[in-house]
Order: structure tokens, then sequence, then C-alpha cells
């Protein structure tokens, strides 16, 4: 019913967008407009803003007060679907001054009802009370009955939540008579309800219940969805009172479940809360946490007090039940300042109770949590005597140094095994005669089987009253990793400095190419295949395509990069590869795949340039030629299997040659910017292999050795898909709809303008340009209101000193939600330009394109709906 609606109301828009533009039209497109975001704002509050804006901005522009005053009003229901009161109680304001400037007395109660929900959303109930009784006392003056029987319902909740349950039940009474009057079967069932929630307060059970499924019935048979998730929680909650747990855990999963589906976030978190106190009470204290936690989340996100109050005093109960009483106390007291109308004697009583039981609970534990820290931390610990012998080693330094037990540990010394002579503990007394305490040492130890072990070792002297050492106590952390680690950060810093330049040059480079590329394009489409200066144009062209691998080299250290992925298939590109790059060499490829090899989710022109590197560096190692090994295969990595990549499933690649190898001293640096092995060289090749992987989330490693050839090994990350996707089956250029289609060009560069219209035009389309993105915008917005839209916008992400692609198409897209946008970019692997969905583009074009880079890129997004 939903959808046919707002079917109907785009109908109706569409109808109205037609005819000639009057003041009557406009005020009928602006009353069209907020039913449609009225309609929407439960499925979709972004774009229910969207229609309120545009409402707006046609209310605002012919000073129609009443379509402004429900514009606003429009506007702040959406930000309340989402949860931002602030940004709705501002909506709501705004809304209330016009109606009260223009005397709109319907308009000033809807507005105080609105203003009272949000101020009851927030916690302040006496404020919230305020505003519902001066919209009810307008309602009754006007006599809205339908109007006044919503007051009272609204007026009976705030009573509710404050805990006065006689004055919440006679507004709730007063609510169901007029609702029995007015034959409102949706309002009668929200007035049971709320009654059977005082009556279970109160602790009347049987009337309680009685009231929830008079509720439940009716919601059922007029389809009220969210009303019975309503009701689902409530007889769930009234059957945890009477210690019927698990049947309230399965009203309440249901309410839950009903919730997510329709995206009520209050439900959401107020379920979850009620579902993590039920576990408390059936003792299964983990599956309470993860739900109290995604409870008290989501209330603090849409600063729902009263929930939020509710998680902090279930979560107490959940840890009192499991014996932490410091992390009791300390939910019960958030709880209670939340709620600091509802703080009594009692539960200060109560929170005095558990300060005595914590006291004493805390004196029992220490004694067994300090033996439990030495015995079980993670961090080794050992207490030596000053002769260096072991006389006390937790199981963490067990483990590490490769022992079986603490016993057979403690028959070594640190000078005999694992720790040489130089250590500092032996000349402790020399060295650090007015210190008793070593923080921060790094040295390298040595595990059972001689393994070099880094470590960060703190330790203390514990002398006797004349200052002899009666031993030592320390801590010892491995930090091998770390020292791994932080030699890849180096490499990747040393990667990074060159990367803002990279990329500003490449940027502009790249602009620079858009023009040359269109110009090179429109001259070869003037010219017959015959002319003289065809061939030179296609020469031209294999020049630009060199400068753009230039480029992309280039932009592959730049900073904040990613790649544009896609799925492909890493043996037909290798083989792509080395077929071009061994053309014409004495080097044979040898290739061994799996049979079933999976797919790469990878960007490929990167992929390509980090085979061609690997490829002509193993060329060029075997000047006598000789077999070049690839070998392809698949692989399914566990955690720690590989360093530095995380587990999952990848593709193997293994590139071996037998040529002149390279000498162990140099692996360490052969990633290097600038390092290399040759006498001629920039020392970019493998730098940029190293960064392309990383960049990829993979993983290279080198085993070399001089004058035994070298073997690279490289993973990738495998594709969820297992087979290519389907390809255009016809070897023609992608069809073209709409000849007549208009686009609008927005960049900066006037040349590109220039350019990218002509080549547009060229193609048959309608073409215009605007400089930045204010500009565009208003000229989409004029053309629309005219009634000849603009059906693609191309617009340069990065303008400097004016709005960009990014920002103006956040600022399109509220105006019209539907509008196709096409982000273009000399910076090819901007994290936009790798994820352009995300920011509201429809497509990408990636600076230079080539005419049938554009024709393709614009049919593929004019036919995506």
């Amino acid at each position: 019913m939903a959808s046919d609606k707002i079917e109907d109301l785009k109908g109706k828009l569409e109808a109205l967008r037609a005819q000639p533009e009057n003041d009557a039209i406009s005020t009928e497109m602006v009353k069209v407009l907020c039913d449609s975001a009225y309609a929407l704002y439960r499925s979709d509050p972004v774009q229910a803003e969207g229609c309120a804006s545009q409402a707006l901005a046609l209310a605002e522009g012919m000073g129609f007060k009443r379509g402004m005053a429900d514009s606003h009003m429009a506007i702040g229901t959406s930000y309340w679907a989402r949860g931002e009161y602030d940004k709705a109680l501002e909506c709501y304001t705004i809304s209330l001054g016009i109606c009260e400037e223009t005397g709109d007395r319907k308009g000033i109660a809807s507005c105080c009802s609105n203003i009272g929900n949000i101020r009851r959303n927030q916690g302040d109930y006496e404020r919230a009370l305020a505003s519902h009784i001066k919209a009810l006392k307008i309602k009754e003056e006007i006599t809205d009955k339908p109007g006044m029987a919503k007051s009272y319902n609204n007026i009976g909740i705030i009573y509710d939540e404050w805990r006065k349950s006689d004055q919440a039940l006679d507004y709730y009474f007063k609510a169901l008579r007029l609702f029995v009057e007015l034959g409102d079967e949706q309002g009668i069932a929200l007035t049971y309800n709320n009654i059977g929630i005082v009556f279970e307060s109160q602790g009347d059970y049987a009337r309680a219940i009685e009231h929830y499924h008079k509720s439940l019935k009716i919601k059922e048979e007029i389809g009220d969805t969210r009303g019975i998730a309503y009701s689902y929680m409530n007889i769930g909650t009234l059957h945890e009172g009477q210690k019927e747990n698990e049947i309230a855990l399965e009203y309440c999963l249901k309410a839950l479940k009903i919730y997510e589906v329709i995206g009520d976030k209050r439900g959401i978190a107020d379920s979850n809360s009620r579902i993590g106190r039920i576990h408390t009470s059936l003792e299964r204290f983990d599956s309470a946490m993860v739900h109290l936690q995604k409870g008290l989340k989501l209330a603090k996100k849409i600063r729902a007090k009263d929930v939020e109050g509710d998680s902090y005093q279930y979560l107490s109960d959940l840890y009192q039940a499991q014996g932490d009483f410091e992390q009791a106390l300390t939910n019960y007291r958030k709880f209670s300042e939340l709620r600091e109308s509802i703080f009594s004697d009692k539960s200060a009583e109560k929170i005095a109770q558990m300060q005595v039981r914590y006291e004493t609970e805390k004196k029992e534990k220490e004694a067994e949590i300090y033996r439990g820290i030495f015995e079980n931390t993670l961090i080794g610990m050992y207490r030596i005597s000053p002769e260096g012998r072991i006389l006390l080693a937790n199981s963490a330094l067990v483990n590490m140094l490769g022992y079986s037990s603490s016993e057979e540990l403690v028959l070594h010394s640190l000078d005999n095994g694992w720790c040489d002579s130089e250590h500092p503990i032996f000349t402790f007394s020399e060295n650090f005669k007015n210190e008793d305490v070593v923080h921060g040492l790094e040295s390298v130890w040595f595990s059972r089987d001689n393994t070099s072990i880094s470590v960060r070792e703190s330790f203390r002297a514990v002398r006797d009253e004349s200052r002899n050492v009666l031993y030592y106590e320390g801590t010892v952390e491995d930090i091998t990793e770390r020292k791994r680690a932080e030699e890849e950060l180096r490499k990747l810093q040393k990667l990074e400095s060159i990367g803002t330049l990279a990329g500003g040059i490449a940027h502009d480079f790249n602009n620079i190419l858009t023009g040359l590329f269109g110009n090179i394009s429109l001259a070869k489409m003037k010219l017959p295949k015959d002319h003289p200066g065809f061939k030179s144009l296609e020469e031209a062209e294999i020049s630009m395509n060199r400068a753009i691998s230039l480029t992309r080299q280039l932009l592959t250290f730049a900073k904040g990069g990613e790649p544009l992925r896609e799925d492909i298939s890493l043996l037909e590109l290798v083989r792509e590869v080395t077929g071009f790059d061994l053309s014409g060499s004495n080097v044979m490829p040898v290739f061994n795949q799996a049979e079933d090899l999976w797919m790469t989710k990878a960007d490929k022109g990167q992929v390509q340039q980090v085979f061609s590197n690997l490829i002509i560096n193993a060329d060029q190692a075997m000047p006598d030629g000789g077999y070049l090994h690839i070998t392809l295969e698949n692989a399914d990595i566990s955690k720690n299997e590989v360093p530095n990549l995380s587990p999952g499933k990848y593709v193997k690649a293994t590139v071996s040659d037998k040529g002149t190898g390279i000498d162990k001293k140099y692996l360490d640096r052969i990633f290097d910017p600038y390092f290399s092995t040759k006498q001629a060289g920039s020392g970019l090749g493998l730098a940029t292999v190293y960064s392309i992987i990383n960049r990829h989330g993979g993983y290279i490693s080198v085993d070399a050795e001089l004058g035994e050839g070298t073997t690279f090994t490289l993973y990738l990350h495998a594709s969820e898909s297992r087979q290519m996707p389907e390809m255009r089956l016809s070897g023609t250029e992608p069809s073209l709809h709409g000849q007549t289609a208009r686009i609008l060009v927005m960049d900066d560069e006037e040349i590109i303008r220039g350019i990218s219209t002509e080549m547009l035009e060229e193609c048959g389309y309608t073409a215009d340009s605007a400089v930045d993105g204010k500009e565009a915008i208003e000229k989409y917005v004029s053309a629309w209101k005219k009634g000849f839209p603009f059906d693609i916008v191309i617009m340069d992400l990065t303008i400097p000193g004016g709005m960009g692609g990014k920002h103006a198409v956040r600022e399109l897209l509220a105006i019209d939600p539907e509008a196709k946008v096409i982000v273009s970019s000399g910076y090819s692997m901007d994290p936009v330009m790798a994820n352009y969905t995300e920011y509201g583009f429809k497509g990408r074009l990636a600076k230079p394109y080539k005419m049938k880079d554009l024709k393709k890129e614009l049919t593929r997004v004019m036919e995506t709906e």
C-alpha cells in the first residue's frame, strides 16, 4: 500500500512538472513533495529529506509561508526517523515560529505535539508535558477530536514514563473513550497497550495481559506491523515479571525481528536491552552482554535516555550476577544519574549495600588476583638471583623460550642458554648503583632451539636493609613481530616520501593528456584511414599510452590512493604480459597453474605492472636465455601462516628464474625506492611492485642467492566470484541510447570543458559545461525547472578554490535523488574513484579518457536503473 501511494505521488509530481510554471502549480508541487516526504520517511529518510528540501526551496522562492512551515515539519520528521533529535527539534521550532506568525492554530498544535514527543525522547518530561498540554488546549478550542485523543495518549505516555501511573491511566481512558467514539481502531489498540503497561507496573498482571492481547488482536486485524512488535515486547516483559523467562524471550525475539525488518532504531535498542535482561535471569551471561551492549550503543546514538538508563541498570544486574560488584556499582550509578526522577532513598540504600559488598568481595579476591596475574598474564615474568639463576618463571616466559615447564627452565641461568653475559643484570650493581628499576630495555634473547627473539623487558632490584640485592623481578615482552612491523613501516614511509609530489604531478599531467587524447580522437574521426596523417595520429596515441603508463607508475606511490578493483583472471593476465614482455627474447616462460584457479579481486592495470616488472627483471637476469617458471595456485591462508598476511583465500603466484641472483646482503633493501643492483635503472621497479601488492592487502617476499637465481612469491586476495563475469558478445562498440540526451560537463580546466563538449557533440549528444560545482548545480536546477533536465552530469572530483564533485554530488542528490552523476579525475587512485558508488556517483571516468571510454561509460550509466 505504501509503495502504491509513493508511485501515485510520483505520477502527480511528474504531471505538475509538465505544466507551465505558475504560483498555483508551484503551491500544489509543494504539497505533493511534502506528502512524498511523509510517505518515505520511514523507509528512506534521506530521500524523504530530499523531497522536503525541494518543497522548501519552492515555497521560499514564492514566499509561500504555509508551504515553508509544512516543509520544515517534513524535514524535521526525516531527522526524527534517523534519531537526530536536536536537528528535528530545530526544524519543528522553525515551523512553529512560521505558524505563529501566520496564525495557523492547527499547525501550532501539530508543532507543539512534535516538539513534545522530541522532548520526551530526550527525557525532558516537564517541557514535553508543557508542549503537549499547549497542543491539547488548541485542539479542544478548534474541536479537533482525533487530535485531542492523540494528545491524551501522548500526555498519558509522559506520566507513565514519569512513573505517575494514576495520572497516566486518567489520560489513557480519556483517549480510549474518544477513539471508540471516532471508530479509530489503531488508536484503540494503542491505548489498550498503554493501559496494559500501567497495570503491569502496578502488579495487576491479569488486567495487563488482558489489555495487551486486546491490543494485539486489533493490530493483527489491521496489519499494524510496528504495533504488533510493541505488543510482543510488552507481553514478553509481563511473562518475565512472572518468572516465565523462556516465554518472555520468545516474544521479545519476535519483536526484535520485526523492528530490524522495519528499521525502528528505538525498538531495536529497547528489545536488545530487554532480551539481555532475560538472558541474565537465565544465567546466559555471554548472550546477555552482547544484547545489552547493542542496546546501550544504539540508545546512546539516538539519545533515548530512558532506554540508555535501563541498559545501565540491566548491565548492573548482569555484573552483580557474575560477582563483579565494582562494575555493578559503576553501572548502577550511571543508571541513577540518567533517571534522577526515580532516584530515591531506596536506590541510595541499594548503592550503599552494594558498596559494602563490593569492598568485602574486593579484599577476598585480591590475593587470588595477584596470584593469577603472575601465572596467567601473556607477558613473561621472572625472578632471578644476583648470580643469574632463575628462581621463578611464569607460563608465558616458559612458552616464549620453548621449554615444556617452568621446572625445566629453572635449571638454567641467564648466561647459559637464553641470554648472553652482557645482559645488564650482570652489571646492575656496578652500573645502576643509585637505581633500583630499569624500564623498557630492548635486547635479544634466544629460545631453546637457538632462535633469536627481540624482547622488551623491565626489572627491579629487591634489596635488603643493607642495600644488598636479594633478587631481581622482571617482565619480558616478545616484540619480534613489532620489530618486523616497524621494518615494514619503514619501507612504507620511504614509498610515501614521494607520494604527495607524485600525486600532484600525475593529476596535472592527466588533465593535459585528456586534452591531447580528445583532440587526437576527434582528428582521427575526421580523417579517412588512408589519409597520410592518420598513421601519425595512431603513432601519437601509442606515445600517449606510454605517457599514461608513466602517470600510473607515479600514482602507485601517491598517498591515500586505492586500487580500482575488479574480477580478473590472473592466468590470462600473466600470459598476456609475458607474451608482450618476452617478445623477441630467448627466455622461455613455463607455466604451472591449478586447474580450478580462483579469480582475483584487483586493479588490472596495476597487477599488469607488477608482473611486467618481475618478468623484465628476470629477462635481464638471464642474458643467455633460460626458463622462467611461473606457478599460480590457490591458497587458503590460516592465521600466522604467512607473516603480515591476514587469514583468507588468496591466489599465490611464484615467479622463479635461474639468472644472476641477488647477494643476500641486499635482500632487505631491494624494495626500497631508488635502490638498484643494476648499472642502469631508476630503482622504482620493485618499489612499485611492493607498493601495489601492499595497497591490495597482499604480501610479497623474495628468495635469492648470488649466481643461483631469484624467486618472488606473492599473494593476492581471491575474488568471491569463481568465474569471470559475462562479457559482451558483440564485437562492436556498446550501443548508444538516447542520442539526443543532454550532458553537463563540470571542470575547472577550459581545455577539458572544450574538448569534452566537442567529443559529446560528435557522439550526437547535446552538451553544456560549468566551471565548478556551484555553477553546475545552478544549471542543473534551471534546466530541470524548464522541463529540459540533464540526463547525466560529468563532474571533476577536485576544483581548486571552488566546489568539487565530491561535495557537489551531495547537494545535487538532495535536490534530485535520481540524478545520474559520473565522477572524473586525473588522480585515478583517489578513494572516491575507487569506491564511487559510496559517494553517490553512478560512474567514473579516469583522465585521460578516449572517445570510446567516454561512449562506453555514458552508455552503461544511462542503461543503469
